[in-house]
């Protein structure tokens, strides 16, 4: 039996929760120990935790280390899986080197804009492989890794989270849940100025919540909204909104995959990537919120129709290799693991 480590955040409804859930699944050779890193970065007062974010230094970041060196075993290991590892310290990484044969190193996230973290910066080359879904950021990896050892992939969906629920009836309202941006106020502003039904969550609303808490047609679901309570909120929507990120050069998001894998229509804008997963039929495409404005009330106005777009956005998903078992399978091989896809998912 190989022995194998999780480093990253385990907290329930999280996506890497998820995915290291599918890691233990497709590998049944394997005996994995997860490393939790949030609880001891959650444990910290939010000042602490406020520098680790902003400028990966204090005692938040001090913590998260001590854990992982103090929970890592002292005998050899066949592989390191690190999720978003931005906060450990090269000393850190340069002991889970001396434990591991491999280390893959997967983060969802940008790695040269809002994410930069100096420690990663400084250790890339110690890993086998590192995975990301930014293809934008291929070229700067480069100048930092061997191309050779840099994976791209996409975002991805849990089978077992993302699905259609049959005791969840549609609703005419659209839906985005994630953290606020200026042009998401936008679009919300947008679509309620229109009469169009909007229910949000996520961080950063506050604005949005003053100007229509208790307004007919709008609804907050809070701040936290993850696991099965995302899911079914996807599931109620007859449209879900998966927008680019304006704070960087995004091409799709981790909502392109799930909305659709809910059994939801996609609204998302036009990329060289979005366009390459769905076509015209599969998904709602818009030029600009007024756009998508008028494209949700035709939908809302022939739910046969949106159930039709609908379904073939999911079939199209499905036909791809975006599943959380399908793309750790995929890293997994990468560097000569191999791995068990499950024969059936929902």
């Amino acid at each position: 039996m190989k022995k194998a480590i999780f480093i990253g955040v385990l907290s329930h409804g999280t996506t890497s929760k998820s995915q290291a859930d599918w890691l233990r699944r497709i590998t049944p050779d394997c005996e994995w120990q997860g490393i939790d890193v949030d609880g001891p970065f959650q444990s910290q007062p939010r000042w602490s935790r406020s520098l680790a974010f902003r400028l990966r230094w204090g005692p938040a970041v001090a913590a998260v280390n001590r854990f992982v060196l103090q929970s890592l075993p002292s005998s050899k290991v066949d592989l390191v899986w690190i999720g978003k590892g931005v906060l450990l310290y090269p000393s850190t990484v340069q002991r889970i080197r001396q434990l591991a044969q491999t280390i893959i190193y997967y983060t969802p996230d940008t790695a040269f804009y809002g994410n930069r973290s100096r420690f990663f910066n400084a250790t890339m080359s110690s890993y086998d492989l590192i995975v990301t879904t930014k293809s934008f950021e291929v070229e700067q990896y480069h100048r930092y890794v061997d191309p050779e050892k840099l994976f791209l992939t996409t975002q991805g969906y849990d089978p077992n989270i993302h699905f259609p629920r049959t005791n969840v009836k549609k609703k005419k309202h659209a839906v985005l849940i994630g953290l606020c941006e200026p042009d998401r106020e936008e679009c919300v502003r947008t679509l309620r100025a229109n009469q169009i039904p909007v229910v949000i969550g996520g961080k950063g609303w506050e604005n949005i919540v003053r100007s229509y808490y208790g307004e007919e047609g709008f609804t907050f679901l809070g701040e936290t909204v993850f696991g099965e309570s995302y899911a079914r909120a996807i599931c109620e929507a007859t449209i879900g909104l998966g927008l680019m990120s304006k704070k960087f050069p995004e091409l799709h998001t981790t909502r392109t995959m799930e909305i659709p894998a809910c059994g939801t229509i996609l609204a998302t804008q036009k990329t060289s990537e979005t366009t390459r997963f769905f076509k015209d039929d599969e998904v709602l495409f818009f030029d600009n919120f007024h756009d998508l404005a008028q494209k949700i009330q035709a939908h809302f106005s022939d739910p046969d129709h949106a159930q039709k777009v609908a379904d073939r956005g999911r079939h199209a998903l499905l036909s791809q290799p975006f599943s959380y078992p399908q793309i750790m399978s995929a890293c997994l091989n990468r560097v000569g693991f191999e791995t068990v896809l499950p024969t059936s998912t929902k």
